[in-house]
């Protein structure tokens, strides 16, 4: 009897332990397909989630955010990995969401700005934007919309646009960028720290690897950039021994975010933020690209409103009033 005693208070504990555990909600990242930076993102910051959180988060790879942002609306899918444009977008449909808007949609903060520039293969003529008129150019990104209009944005700033290129229909930008290697396309957006762009670099290793093309970055050109993507600009980023970057770069800078679905808890937004704003070494250490990350930075002005989880972390942050 003491043996099936010792037993079953054994059993019992172990069930009144695994209880939680099995209970525990698993909070899904959305993001574009492995190689983005939003998926580099998402993962490191689902790791923090599990690692310091005691909190259960995974990454779920998809098309773009016009697949994510409605599961998000619909509560099918918590967090997501969305640029400045699209968020606004998405939450008033109006651009790629016309007639389509989101309202429950939210802002957690912001993850870091976002660099993008054009590859090319290294041996290419190609130097500068305008010497790329009339090549082959990836376009439409039919999952991955909110591309198209940055890609109008970063045209813009050389005076440029799609119909001064050779259209090459494409899902997303990380398959355009992969028609660099394989010679179906010229030029392609890049970012330069992105695992797309190490593989497509390593790829084109015959042709002396990719190298990133500079966006104009005049004054002139950032108010053309503004007319089509008013959050964003142009910037120089410095050449910190990045393969594909022969020197100092000027290329489009907007604002990266962490959004979320209205149906997520306030208190799990609320240590989600203060988890962030505490643990850059652990995001750095997780994903390069999170040495842009400042707790600082992370609440801006935006027209989507940010959830309240988020709100109530930034006031005791001192980050706003």
């Amino acid at each position: 009897m003491k043996t099936i005693s010792a037993f079953l208070l054994g059993a019992a504990l172990v069930a009144g332990l695994a209880a939680p555990a099995a209970a525990q909600k698993t909070y899904s990242f959305g993001t574009n397909p492995q190689g983005s930076l939003a998926y580099g993102s998402g993962t490191a910051i689902a790791k923090l989630m599990n690692e310091k959180g005691g909190m259960l988060g995974r990454v779920r790879a998809g098309g773009g955010s016009s697949t994510i942002v409605p599961q998000m609306d619909r509560g099918q899918i918590d967090f997501g990995i969305n640029n400045a444009l699209e968020a606004r977008f998405a939450y008033n449909g109006t651009g790629p969401f016309e007639g389509k808007p989101n309202k429950n949609l939210r802002i957690v903060g912001q993850i870091f700005p976002l660099y993008l520039a054009f590859g090319v293969a290294s041996d290419s003529p190609i130097k500068t934007l305008k010497d790329a008129k009339g090549k082959r150019i990836p376009c439409k990104f039919t999952s991955q919309i909110i591309l198209a209009e940055v890609q109008d944005a970063m045209l813009a700033s050389a005076g440029l646009a799609d119909k001064d290129f050779q259209c090459v229909p494409v899902s997303d930008y990380i398959k355009g960028q992969h028609l660099l290697p394989q010679g179906k396309v010229d030029i392609a957006m890049a970012a330069p720290t992105s695992g797309a762009t190490k593989q497509d670099h390593a790829q084109l290793k015959s042709r002396g690897g990719l190298r990133l093309v500079p966006i104009e970055h005049s004054p002139e050109a950032i108010a053309r950039i503004k007319k089509v993507f008013p959050e964003a600009t142009a910037t120089m980023v410095v050449d910190k021994k990045n393969p594909s970057q022969h020197g100092d770069t000027a290329m489009i800078e907007y604002p990266f975010l962490l959004t979320v679905g209205a149906h997520v808890d306030e208190d799990v937004v609320y240590r989600l933020v203060k988890l962030m704003a505490a643990n850059k070494d652990l995001l750095k250490g997780a994903f390069g690209p999170f040495a842009r990350f400042s707790a600082e930075t992370m609440h801006q002005k935006h027209t989507t409103p940010y959830h309240p989880g988020a709100v109530k972390a930034y006031k005791e942050l001192g980050l706003l009033k």
